[in-house]
């Protein structure tokens, strides 16, 4: 188990969002968001999935390529196929 780093999300959510036109407020905005959900939460212990899953909700509204950007990395796909069904299933959603 690892203890909850908010600069290391910061640090994630920054390298999603590089060279987009995605304001550090924005990423530090997403980020209080998504722990004052973790706070809301019953239990102190919270998966990284789901941290992960939180982010994900987060950065789809907010910036579409960051939000593919952060999936390949959380999702950890293993081959190029399974990053190409996550790409169309997520154009399907949006449609």
């Amino acid at each position: 188990m690892e203890q909850y780093d908010r600069d290391k999300l910061l640090k994630g959510v920054g390298k999603a969002c590089y060279k987009r036109r995605v304001a550090k407020e924005e990423i530090e905005n997403l980020v209080d968001e998504v722990e004052c959900k973790m706070l809301n939460r019953k239990t102190v212990e919270i998966k990284s999935s789901d941290i992960g899953k939180m982010v994900l909700i987060r950065l789809k509204k907010l910036d579409e390529l960051a939000y593919m950007r952060f999936a390949s990395v959380y999702m950890d796909f293993s081959d190029a196929e399974d990053y190409k069904k996550f790409v169309l299933n997520s154009k399907e959603i949006n449609n």
